[in-house]
């Protein structure tokens, strides 16, 4: 019996992304550049995979980020941390399946099932591990926060 191996990266600038997106949605701003720079895990390999077939990945983190804050700023409500992310997950698979399509030329249906299907599990795990943290990590970061600016 023969048996397919397929080897997945776990990706954790997910994580990063919808971390910051979660934690700044308030009234912080984050981080400035001078502020201090976090490496990300996900973005190896320089210019060339920001131009090559998961390029669009990549640039969608922006948006991505953006969607997830802007929608708990606007919402204000806990319950709304993971569908918020969902949404923003949802905005940099569009992106990311787009520019592939575009610089492959494949089809949608190929796209999707080596694009997006193979990273919906582990997606779900990092939204609901990300929504746990936040909801530990946050009200700790508002008193340090609070407490630096008094």
């Amino acid at each position: 019996m023969k048996t397919s191996k397929i080897d997945l990266p776990l990706i954790l600038s997910m994580v990063l992304v919808a971390g910051a997106g979660s934690v700044f949605a308030e009234d912080q701003d984050a981080p400035e550049p001078d502020q201090g720079y976090v490496p990300c895990p996900g973005f190896q390999g320089g210019f060339q995979k920001l131009i090559g077939v998961t390029g669009g990945y990549i640039i969608g983190y922006i948006p991505c980020v953006l969607i997830i804050g802007l929608l708990l700023k606007l919402s204000g409500k806990k319950f709304m941390l993971p569908l918020a992310m969902v949404a923003g997950t949802v905005v940099l698979y569009l992106f990311g399946t787009v520019w592939f399509l575009v610089l492959t030329g494949k089809a949608l249906k190929y796209a999707l099932a080596v694009c997006v299907v193979p990273f919906l599990a582990g997606d779900c795990i990092k939204i609901a591990a990300v929504t746990a943290l936040t909801v530990i990590v946050k009200p700790r970061l508002d008193k340090i926060l609070a407490r630096q600016e008094a």
